[in-house]
């Protein structure tokens, strides 16, 4: 108030303005505090993320910066875009109740336009239409990206060792040099290069470029040179350990060269873009104001208070249904059950755990072991629920890899089960030289996929429609040491398990007659369990 009290009337009426139009934003974000938060929490525990912390400072500033373009622009309510907040609050709902938390952090943020264009009307977002866009950098988003840039980055890295004269073996994500053994993990993916590297240049862009081609093509740039870096960036950690004998970018230098490669890239995007820029970077400011925005806000207060106490109970609705909604749980009242025999395999134990799974102590989660006919293969069912923090399906698959065990590569093979084709997903995992051959898919009521997004849509359809149906997670596993093709025997195998696990996992089957509950727990006495 006192910061107020020193400007002048029309820098007064500015500053209200923006005040108005930042409260609109923070009264959202208020509203869904459960689901920013949410969102905060993934920028304090992930460095990929971490440039989300920056995107609300960054968007307020931008706001200021927009001020005197938008307090001359005519303020209107335009009713007919409640319909799109409407469909944003039932999409928040949907996603809330199936814990598919980055469709609600997306649809949070798709609510401020819906708002600020239903209370304000389109000429006023227009004038703030990049500031309030840059928000959608703060939901953290892009797994889905790791497979392909780990690919990319495996193979670049493989392509210059071997122009530059390095002998190396490649075995899916996993490099051997004469000096030593490297594996392309998610964090050598360089997602949070590139996403941090288009936030920037998103920015910069709209700073210094005004032709929309301009902008284009510059992200395009952005976009190649940090893949390139990210893989000139692996390239160098092997060379310079190879170089070292191993005693160099194996530590936390690893993770230095990195930051200090991304540093230099930023360095050559912002020369490149400086050398095409077609602006100043400044918005002009105008001699006089008409402040139409805030003299209309004055004389027609009630038209947009109505407008806004109208947003405000759309807005609520959401969270409000979220509270009453029953809780769901899809986990089932009895045991988990599996097949006692598999084709001419026999379940002969139960274990504690599988060392290649991550395991926290649950009573839905089962590992069960089959012999028969010269074959050892191993089962593992977990139960999911999205009323469970961590056992909804879009989280299964990050279970794979414990105990050091690190994932080969990953792919997907088609099963024929019944005249019916059947997509899985296949792991191999190693450690110590030992190979562990996988495949793994959802179980959601009768239906099987691979594809964790189908898992978790047929996850909400079953939440949203009432069934009872159990959503679970399959994997059956093989030992590669002591088989002649343990592709071909997994295949054959997991063939004849599904149908037979799937009965089983279905309760109301009428064909669970080889089905059983768990055996007691036994050790692990094999070599294979051995830790």
């Amino acid at each position: 108030m006192k910061f107020l009290g020193e400007q002048s009337g029309a820098e007064r009426q500015v500053l209200k303005v923006f005040a108005v139009v930042l409260i609109t934003i923070f009264s959202v974000l208020a509203i869904y505090t459960d689901t920013f938060l949410l969102m905060a929490s993934v920028w304090l525990r992930s460095d990929t993320f971490a440039h989300g912390l920056l995107v609300v400072p960054v968007t307020v500033y931008l706001l200021f910066r927009a001020r005197y373009i938008l307090v001359e622009r005519d303020p209107e309510v335009k009713w007919v875009l409640l319909l799109p907040l409407v469909f944003l609050v039932v999409l928040w709902l949907m996603a809330s109740i199936g814990a598919v938390d980055v469709i609600a952090e997306f649809a949070l943020i798709a609510m401020i336009p819906a708002v600020l264009m239903t209370i304000f009307g389109y000429q006023v977002f227009a004038a703030i239409a990049f500031p309030v866009a840059y928000l959608v950098f703060a939901v953290p988003t892009g797994e889905f990206l790791i497979p392909p840039l780990i690919e990319l980055t495996t193979n670049g890295t493989v392509f210059l060792l071997q122009l530059t004269g390095i002998p190396v073996f490649q075995d899916g994500r996993f490099l051997t040099t004469p000096t030593g053994n490297f594996n392309v993990e998610e964090a050598c993916s360089g997602l949070r290069y590139l996403i941090g590297a288009i936030a920037i240049g998103v920015l910069f862009a709209y700073f210094f470029l005004q032709s929309w081609q301009k902008r284009i093509v510059f992200l395009g740039v952005v976009i190649v040179l940090t893949i390139l870096a990210n893989v000139l960036r692996a390239y160098m950690i092997v060379m310079i350990a190879h170089l070292s004998d191993m005693r160099l970018a194996v530590g936390v230098d690893h993770f230095l060269y990195g930051w200090v490669l991304f540093g230099v890239l930023l360095a050559v995007i912002f020369l490149i873009g400086l050398r095409y820029s077609d602006s100043t970077g400044e918005l002009p400011r105008p001699d006089s104001l008409s402040l139409k925005f805030a003299d209309k806000l004055i004389i027609q207060w009630r038209q947009f208070a109505v407008a806004a106490a109208v947003c405000v109970a759309v807005l609520l609705a959401g969270p409000l249904t979220l509270r009453a909604f029953p809780a769901s749980d899809l986990y089932g009242t009895d045991m988990i059950s599996l097949p006692v025999l598999i084709g001419d395999a026999g379940l002969v134990a139960d274990h504690q755990r599988l060392p290649w799974i991550k395991v926290d102590p649950d009573p839905m989660e089962r590992h069960s072991e089959y012999r028969g006919n010269g074959a050892r293969f191993f089962v593992h069912v977990l139960l999911g629920s999205p009323a469970v923090e961590g056992r909804d399906a879009s989280s299964f698959p990050s279970r794979f890899g414990a105990s050091e065990f690190i994932v080969i590569d990953e792919y997907r093979v088609n099963l024929e089960v019944d005249g019916e084709t059947i997509v899985v997903n296949q792991l191999r995992l190693r450690r110590s030289g030992r190979n562990i051959l996988l495949n793994y898919w959802f179980v959601i009521g009768d239906q099987i996929t691979a594809n964790s997004v189908v898992a978790k849509s047929l996850e909400v359809w079953q939440i949203l429609s009432g069934g009872k149906g159990r959503t679970a997670l399959v994997s059956l596993a093989v030992e590669e040491s002591g088989l002649d093709d343990p592709k071909k025997t997994l295949h054959s195998i997991s063939e004849q398990a599904i149908e037979a696990i799937n009965t089983c996992l279905v309760g109301d089957s009428p064909e669970r007659t080889n089905c059983g509950g768990p055996s007691l727990p036994s050790g692990m006495p094999e070599s294979l369990l051995e830790e």
